[in-house]
């Protein structure tokens, strides 16, 4: 269970109670609570050597895309998630309506870079040895985009209470134990792919299995054999129809948008719960939990 609404004590809580169990598997890559909260401690130390608030990451889905996300956040500064996968033109387009001070990206293995992607001198250097993280540091917000009506790509403020706000009221209609693995599949840069498919899992001990996008789908799901699935209708329907589901999955989370009475029926005859964390349930039969964001 939570203890406290930061993410620095749900890691260092977490690396106490679970230690070496399995936080990450990104491939053949595992990784244990314990490092994941010493690597994203260790991030936040270099991070916060340096001055500016907001940190844009791109990137594909892996574990260091992970910890760059926490150390940012434990950090204090404000991570701006960009969908790596898009043009870019559309993502200056985007980053433009933030202003942000650095990015980090895959391109220059993540080293910090100013806002034109110009690595700074000296970011390579990250040993933080003899520093101290201050656990009452001011942690930093995430900024996503979501599309509305009027915009498409408006930019939202999601905090760590938030987050853990929702983590919360998704464990009092389906729980996630530390026994479970969770497919990590939809894209993190989304509110729907970071709570459900990273915080929520590893909030509750579980293994957050990192997929290799939804070009993979069909083969990682046998591959990591997860308990749980969070998933789009439009990804859902696909694995139906392909047949993609694994035969130790028990639940799936539905979001992004609502779930299809017929989409419903089809899983549960294949005897797997299903949860909508968008909208109404009342037409499903499932559970609906939601999160707030803020506009940015």
């Amino acid at each position: 269970m939570l203890k406290c609404m930061t993410l620095y004590n749900m890691l260092k809580n977490n690396a106490t109670e679970f230690g070496d169990k399995e936080a990450i598997l990104y491939d053949t890559i595992s990784v244990s609570y314990q490092m994941l909260f010493e690597d994203a401690v260790k991030k936040a130390l270099h991070l916060m050597r340096f001055e500016g608030k907001e940190i844009a990451i791109y990137g594909p889905a892996s574990y260091r895309w992970i910890v760059n996300v926490f150390g940012t956040i434990l950090a204090g500064k404000d991570a701006v998630l960009i969908d790596s996968f898009a043009p870019a033109n559309i993502r200056q387009e985007k980053l433009s309506k933030v202003g942000i001070d650095y990015v980090l990206c895959s391109t220059n293995q993540y080293v910090l870079s100013d806002a034109g992607a110009n690595i700074l001198p000296g970011a390579e250097r990250d040993d933080v040895t003899g520093l101290t993280y201050n656990a009452k540091t001011r942690e930093g917000d995430v900024i996503l985009f979501t599309a509305t009506a009027w915009d498409g790509d408006k930019p939202c403020v999601i905090t760590m209470k938030n987050i853990l706000t929702a983590v919360k009221r998704m464990n009092d209609h389906c729980m996630c134990t530390e026994e479970d693995r969770v497919l990590s599949q939809i894209e993190l840069t989304r509110i729907f792919g970071l709570v459900y498919s990273l915080f929520w899992p590893l909030a509750n001990g579980a293994c957050v299995c990192v997929g290799r996008g939804l070009r993979h789908i069909d083969s990682d799901t046998f591959y990591y054999n997860p308990t749980i699935f969070p998933g789009t209708p439009s990804v859902m329907n696909y694995c139906k129809r392909i047949n993609a589901f694994n035969p130790e999955l028990r639940k799936v989370i539905i979001g992004d948008s609502p779930c299809p009475f017929r989409l419903y029926e089809a899983l549960n005859d294949r005897d797997i719960s299903v949860y909508t964390v968008y909208g109404s349930a009342e037409n499903t039969g499932s559970v609906a939990i939601n999160v707030s964001v803020d506009g940015a």
